[in-house]
């Protein structure tokens, strides 16, 4: 009997995972935002989630967010992304664990695209003068994974009233293919 509990004991250390980013209870108990040096944090939850998500002071695009379970606070994903009107659009790569803090899957976002998210902001704000930011939730950025093209997606205005419109633009060197109006799924169209 001594000897079953010893192998479990055995197995239950073995299968631990010293290296598992924990989530800060007490710090997110405290501050639901604060600023770390350089650097502004916050912090929310779903039912089965605490979330931290990082952003430097000087760059209102990037930001990095790390999902941990509320069971045991063990790190459940982590990724690079800027929010968009449509949804946050991922940069790099996203890592997901299991509640254990074992790496389960690795998903890399810019698979395919050699001209960076980041890169087509910082042109499409000089150039397009969409001034992209958090704060300006009229525009969007999304992949089309199988073309390997980006879409930037907006309202623009002209005699007939408000429309969507888009420019796509090569994911592997950023220059323009064509423009147009967008049809907005499920007809929803708005003049």
């Amino acid at each position: 009997m001594k000897r079953i509990v010893y192998i479990l004991l055995a197995l239950q250390l073995v299968s631990c995972n010293p290296n598992v980013k924990k989530f800060d209870l007490i710090t997110f108990k405290k501050h639901k935002q604060f600023t770390e040096g350089d650097t502004l944090i916050s912090f929310s939850e779903t039912d089965s989630h605490y979330i931290e998500e990082k952003r430097a002071k000087n760059d209102t695009l990037v930001v990095s967010r790390n999902s941990y379970y509320k069971s045991n606070l063990n790190l459940s994903s982590s990724t690079y992304m800027i929010y968009n009107a449509s949804a946050p659009i991922h940069l790099g790569v996203m890592r997901h664990y299991d509640v254990n803090g074992n790496l389960t899957s690795i998903y890399d976002f810019d698979r395919g695209f050699k001209y960076s998210v980041v890169d087509l902001i910082k042109m499409l704000n000089s150039e397009y003068n969409m001034q992209i930011d958090p704060k300006n939730k009229t525009y969007s950025i999304d992949r089309d994974y199988e073309k390997k093209h980006y879409h930037a997606r907006f309202y623009k205005v002209n005699q007939y009233g408000r429309r969507p419109y888009q420019i796509t633009f090569d994911g592997a060197n950023g220059k323009y293919i064509d423009e147009g109006n967008y049809l907005l799924p499920c007809g929803n169209n708005q003049n």
